[in-house]
């Protein structure tokens, strides 16, 4: 019996252990495609940093499968495609042949908007060792939304240092969607309606009017105050495990 009880506890609180299990999982990828500004030619395009590193520059001399731009003192710009949105915590860049020629790199949700998250001084750009010197590691702390491009700028016309680059790895969060539920379309004047007060994921709401001539809100309800079209909006920041929600709502003020 005693025997029973144990087993009994153990398998709830494994299954409690499952419950409280983190959403947001880590995932590290290998980008699935890439474009560059500009490119050396058959064995240094941008298709070459896809995927894992598979050059094979012999001690640190120059590679192929990777990325070089077309000239010995030139400048430009790869960029990377990655088939999973998480939000970034980390990078690592494969360099061969020389490393420190990239100057900026950038993440971006749509290939559109940027985020600076890394500058250097290109022409500090050395020799590579062939070790783990030349994996450039570069830690995402201020990124909380989730994105899929990366896209690295080079420069070498001082250095005169090729920068090849292998392949770009990128370790981030995936985060849960969470979504905010239906509002009654219409109020009376002078009546009250009570607004979701959890999200999805059971996280709460702050509900605010942006018509408070119309409406006003308070203790998780809306009031009609006059006639009109009443104009609200719920948020919630996310957290760890859940990416921020706003939904914009409308109530007709009768």
């Amino acid at each position: 019996m005693k025997k029973l009880i144990a087993i009994s506890l153990c398998v709830a609180f494994a299954t409690l252990g499952l419950q409280g299990s983190a959403q947001a999982g880590s995932l590290s990828q290998w980008a699935t495609s890439a474009t560059a500004t500009v490119e050396y030619g058959t064995g240094l395009r941008a298709s070459d940093a896809t995927g894992e590193p598979n050059s094979f520059g012999q001690d640190c001399k120059d590679g192929v499968n990777a990325w070089a731009l077309a000239a010995f003192r030139n400048q430009g710009s790869l960029t990377l495609t990655y088939a999973t949105a998480v939000v970034p915590t980390s990078l690592k860049i494969h360099q061969i042949y020389s490393r420190g020629g990239i100057w900026k790199i950038e993440v971006s949700a749509n290939n559109s908007t940027w985020t600076s998250i890394y500058t250097s001084d290109p022409n500090l750009a050395v020799s590579g060792t062939c070790d783990e010197n030349d994996i450039l590691k570069v830690n995402v702390t201020k990124v909380s939304t989730p994105i899929k491009y990366v896209r690295l700028s080079v420069d070498q016309t001082e250095s005169g240092r090729y920068t090849e680059i292998d392949a770009v790895q990128l370790i981030g969060l995936q985060k849960t969607a969470q979504t905010i539920g239906a509002v009654a379309s219409s109020v009376k004047v002078g009546a009250t309606l009570t607004l979701p007060a959890k999200t999805s994921k059971a996280l709460s709401i702050t509900w605010t009017s942006s018509t408070k001539s119309i409406c006003t809100i308070s203790a998780g309800k809306v009031k009609g105050i006059k006639k009109g079209t009443c104009k609200i909006s719920g948020t919630n920041a996310g957290n760890a495990d859940y990416l921020a929600v706003t939904a914009a709502k409308t109530i007709s003020v009768k």
